[in-house]
């Protein structure tokens, strides 16, 4: 079912109108309501539906036309007849009709995001207010990321220099992320990242917003990941991740790939 309706009054049978139109006129311009509301036509009939709108009924179809004309139910068209109250019948528009259709389908669609999505802590990929809110607290992370960054004292070159010297894998803890031991993988990198800006949220559902969080980060840094494992194969996790995020981070120069 569509989900139309058409407005008929009750006492519609005791119209003048119908009466001298006749049944046979009469079946037509009910079936004439319907078709225009289905095809959004804003009251318009077109001459190829009449033969259908006069299915199974006696009589020529040009003569109940010309009996819904004469009493003034229909008037003629270029291309048919206008179903002449259409407007008076309070019939919305084939734009209002979609502009209420599309106000339906929205409202579904995001009461499915919420009963599927965020009461089960799941995020879809293909749903695009699973994505919204990935991307909204993504920038919510990022803006509360750069705001401690900035509050992180910068240390002269000088004493840059010197860490960068004595560098080693564990002192990643200039770059405010907890260094890990794991393989270096693009994926150990983005949850190094996502590690990280879970201490500075406090989300309400933690497993979804990591699932959100991890999604966007993954998709905005994994490319550059793949890159910075390549060109620096020793670097610790938390140190590439930290570089991807813009924190604070110790010197790659000590974990450059070696050239033939």
């Amino acid at each position: 079912m569509s989900g139309l309706f058409i407005k008929l009054d009750v006492e519609y049978t005791d119209d003048p109108k119908i009466l001298r139109a006749g049944p046979h006129a009469e079946l037509v311009f009910i079936r004439a309501l319907a078709l225009a509301k289905r095809l959004l036509s804003d009251g318009n009939i077109d001459t190829a539906h009449l033969p259908r709108l006069t299915l199974g009924i006696p009589g020529r179809p040009a003569v109940h036309a010309a009996a819904l004309v004469r009493e003034g139910l229909w008037t003629v068209t270029d291309t048919g007849w206008h179903i002449t109250a259409w407007e008076k019948r309070g019939n919305m528009t084939a734009a209002e009709v979609g502009e209420l259709v599309a106000r339906k389908r929205e409202a579904g669609a995001k009461g499915n995001h919420q009963r599927h999505h965020v009461a089960n802590g799941r995020t879809d990929p293909t749903c695009r207010y699973c994505l919204a809110e990935a991307s909204q607290d993504a920038s919510e992370n990022g803006r509360t990321s750069l705001a401690n960054a900035s509050q992180t004292p910068r240390q002269s070159q000088s004493q840059s220099q010197s860490q960068s010297q004595r560098e080693e894998p564990s002192s990643d803890i200039g770059s405010g992320i907890a260094p890990v031991d794991n393989p270096t993988t693009v994926d150990n990198v983005i949850d190094a990242i996502v590690d990280h800006l879970a201490k500075t949220n406090r989300p309400r559902n933690p497993a979804a917003w990591r699932r959100r969080v991890r999604l966007e980060q993954h998709a905005a840094h994994a490319d550059a990941a793949a890159r910075l494992i390549e060109q620096f194969p020793g670097a610790p996790i938390t140190t590439l991740a930290a570089r991807l995020i813009g924190e604070p981070a110790p010197n790659l120069a000590n974990y450059r790939k070696a050239t033939p």
